[in-house]
């Protein structure tokens, strides 16, 4: 026999909790875990799987970005780094100033 947990189902859990952490993210990006924690009243575990899992969003300088590229970005990410790479190899650490 197959025992029930009390209490509301995960999904609507689940729902609300995305909903909330969805609708504070179009608020102010520039959230941090904490400050979101205080204001939702949801775990701060919670609200990070929820931004990296579901809305797929990542930290980036401060600021919570989406983190799917498009085909063309990765592409134009790999030529930058590529000629950033050989300009190091070629200059060594004059390459940083």
């Amino acid at each position: 026999m197959l025992w029930q947990r009390s209490g509301r189902p995960v999904s609507v859990r689940t729902d609300f909790t995305r909903v909330a952490t969805e609708h504070l993210m179009d608020e102010n990006r520039p959230w941090m875990l904490l400050e979101l924690e205080r204001v939702s009243g949801i775990e701060k575990r919670a609200i990070h799987r929820i931004l990296r899992d579901e809305l797929h969003l990542h930290k980036i300088a401060a600021r919570w970005v989406l983190h799917a590229l498009m085909e063309v970005q990765r592409w134009l990410h790999y030529a930058t780094y590529s000629d950033h790479f050989a300009r190091c190899q070629q200059n060594g650490n004059q390459f940083l100033s």
